[in-house]
């Protein structure tokens, strides 16, 4: 569709490639990564629902870092002190995180928090190379 006449990729040879991936061996992204870079190609990552809110701080610091600065959109589960009393009470492993505590973790992974847009029970983040 996007790449219809008149649409934002009309024009590009855009394809989109889905690849089973396990986030606690990030080896397999980094290698990815490498091999799409040495093919000129466009890399960019989403995590939605996802990494930045099931993985620990390493975890989510080691798949950034496998990323190699390219783009990455994501959702982070909200930090405030409601959220970690209702995921302390809960059953699902969530880390919520506020926006310095994210930006951190990004840092770390060589990344700049760009945008964050607040949201009820998560954030939408924008990453980019420091």
């Amino acid at each position: 569709m996007l790449r219809r006449p008149g649409r934002p990729l009309a024009g590009y040879d855009v394809t989109f490639k889905h690849h089973v991936y396990d986030w606690n061996d990030p080896s397999p992204l980094a290698s990815l990564v490498e091999e799409a870079i040495g093919r000129h190609e466009v890399v960019a990552a989403s995590s939605e629902g996802g990494l930045f809110e099931y993985g620990d701080d390493e975890i989510s610091i080691s798949n950034l870092a496998a990323l190699q600065g390219k783009p990455i959109v994501g959702s982070v589960t909200n930090g405030d002190a409601l959220r970690r009393r209702m995921i302390a009470a809960g059953k699902f492993k969530l880390h919520p995180r506020d926006r310095e505590e994210f930006a951190r973790i990004a840092a770390a992974a060589g990344y700049q928090l760009r945008r964050s847009e607040p949201g009820p029970i998560s954030c939408q983040v924008a990453l980019g190379a420091l």
